[in-house]
């Protein structure tokens, strides 16, 4: 139904975020290297960077708010 293939689709967004941010930080790949792999553009790497970040930005807020020091 929809609200499954919603979630099933978030969560593979999520996943593909989760990989290109790895990928660049602790594989060393550079962005075109990524989309490639990705099958995807750069500009679709710039905006699935910036999802990651904002949303592991969002993650350390939350623990501090707990205070759990990163």
């Amino acid at each position: 139904t929809q609200g499954v293939s919603s979630a099933a689709s978030d969560v593979y967004k999520r996943q593909r975020q989760r990989e290109i941010l790895l990928g660049l930080r602790l594989d060393g790949l550079t962005r075109e290297e990524l989309a490639a792999r990705h099958r995807i553009s750069l500009r679709t790497v710039d905006r699935e960077l910036e999802k990651a970040y904002a949303f592991c930005d969002q993650q350390l807020r939350e623990h501090r708010g707990q205070g759990v020091r990163p």
